[in-house]
């Protein structure tokens, strides 16, 4: 498939974290195997033809964009709202105000499909299921209120769009938290989106042992770049039935866990080694050390420096 190379398509690649679709037709295939993406594009000269996109969110920062979905349903959205497309949608958008910016997040198919199935079927039923990544993706284009902490979540994409600052394992915990928002905000399945399914002792037995084995692969490879997608995989499960599950189980999501013992092994190695702050990033999983420092005084409390003065 040929990447359309129009200027609104060349803008959104120019400034964007992950993957961006750019075509004029739904080549659905392609559209499976590339990663969530985020992106950003400044108005004035945005004024596009149609394209097709993956299941997105859309916001604007300052003034107004204007929508055309499907060749004829037309949508306007400011800073107070944002607007749902659906998977495989043809869509024209327009923002004439240079001071204007759009913002958008491009979902992977086959993790919308989990977060889905997650908020309407039993743990007994995804135990046993297939995750292949098809099937229909049930929300449909609409214009929603941008609520305070989807507005918080706007945010944190533009931050991680302009400056770079979130590693896999932030930025996917990011796209996920976005999704979550959009199926409570999706009111056909926002009476099920926080809800506790009751477990059968031999589904709890099951679940708690795939949820080891993915909490054994974080212990093992940790020193490397992880997605959930790949630590699922290791459990049997899902992405997203994976992400609920273990905070069910453990208090607190793969991520979360994933960084808290990166950073108990940082801390072990500011204590007993003389190697470097930025060879220690490397060591557990960070190629930048900003991000690194960032992220231990987050968990930690304290720079990197400051423990191992401590610790020594």
């Amino acid at each position: 498939m040929a990447s359309c190379t129009c200027s609104y398509c060349r803008s959104a690649s120019g400034s964007a974290v992950g993957d961006v679709y750019r075509a004029t037709e739904a080549h659905h295939a392609v559209m499976a195997e590339m990663d969530s993406g985020l992106f950003r594009l400044n108005g004035g000269a945005i004024d596009s033809f149609d394209h097709v996109s993956r299941l997105s969110i859309r916001w604007v920062l300052g003034g107004t964009q204007y929508y055309r979905l499907g060749g004829s349903h037309h949508h306007r959205i400011d800073p107070t709202s944002y607007l749902l497309i659906a998977h495989g949608q043809s869509y024209a958008t327009a923002l004439p105000d240079p001071k204007s910016v759009m913002v958008g997040v491009a979902f992977r198919p086959s993790l919308v499909k989990n977060v889905l199935q997650v908020a309407v079927r039993k743990d007994e039923d995804l135990i046993d299921t297939e995750h292949d990544g098809t099937g229909e993706l049930p929300l449909v284009d609409r214009r929603f209120d941008c609520a305070t902490e989807m507005a918080e979540l706007r945010s944190r994409v533009v931050t991680t769009i302009d400056e770079g600052r979130a590693g896999m394992e932030e930025r996917e915990a990011l796209v996920i938290r976005l999704l979550e928002l959009i199926v409570r905000d999706h009111g056909h399945y926002m009476h099920r989106a926080d809800r506790l399914v009751a477990r059968r002792a031999s589904t709890r037995v099951e679940l708690l042992r795939r949820l080891s084995m993915g909490r054994d692969y974080m212990d093992a490879f940790f020193h490397r770049p992880l997605s959930l997608r790949e630590i699922a995989r290791e459990a049997c499960m899902s992405e997203y039935h994976f992400l609920r599950a273990f905070r069910d189980a453990f208090g607190e999501s793969p991520f979360a866990y994933l960084g808290r013992r990166r950073m108990q092994e940082a801390e072990r190695l500011l204590a007993q080694t003389n190697r470097s702050v930025s060879d220690i990033a490397l060591m557990v999983g960070f190629d930048n050390v900003s991000a690194f420092s960032r992220r231990f005084r987050n968990i930690m409390g304290q720079t990197p420096t400051q423990s191992r003065v401590l610790h020594r």
